[in-house]
């Protein structure tokens, strides 16, 4: 199912007065040919209800099963995490305004709808002595997960932080594309 269908049946979702989505967090596929290959994430908005400690586990076992799912290009099996937390817009508009660019997929209303508010919260996992390079012994013996997990938390969905992403990073990837488009034709 594509990302824009996805964000289509959110809306009828979101339309019914529900004021909650079923899932809160919503996975966005990015194209390899789009900048950000590598890159794995979801997005939460915050819709009028907090998120819960059972929302936060199911989020860390779908982080879980992507890493598990990663390719190891040239056998580098490294991963970087980020949690990236926005509070509410200045003008006090609600995140309709970003959920409604995201339906769409217009990332200009999206980066418009971020700049209205305070600059963001980013809260990169993993050991800092290791330029937060986490590799899968680090992520399978469970540090690195519980890591993500406090971290979330902290930053989960709510009346102060109303947009959360989580963002995931295969080191192996990225440099398998960058090599590629780097190669002479």
């Amino acid at each position: 199912m594509s990302l824009r269908a996805y964000w289509s049946g959110l809306r009828e979702w979101v339309d019914r007065r529900t004021d909650w989505v079923e899932r809160m967090w919503l996975r966005d596929d990015r194209t390899s040919t789009r900048r950000g290959a590598g890159e794995h994430r979801w997005t939460w908005i915050w819709l009028g209800r907090d998120a819960t400690d059972g929302d936060i586990d199911d989020l860390v076992a779908k982080v879980d099963e992507e890493v598990g799912r990663l390719p190891l290009p040239l056998g580098i099996g490294d991963i970087m995490i980020t949690v990236t937390a926005y509070g509410p817009r200045r003008d006090g508009a609600g995140e309709g305004v970003y959920l409604g660019a995201k339906q769409v997929g217009d990332e200009l209303a999206m980066r418009e709808d971020l700049a209205h508010r305070d600059p963001p919260r980013v809260v990169p996992i993993g050991d800092p002595s290791r330029g937060h390079i986490i590799d899968r012994q680090d992520w399978t013996s469970g540090r690195a997960r519980e890591e993500l997990r406090r971290n979330l938390r902290l930053f989960r969905p709510s009346h102060r932080w109303r947009i959360v992403q989580v963002s995931l990073f295969s080191v192996g990837e990225a440099y398998l594309k960058l090599a590629s488009s780097r190669s002479p034709s």
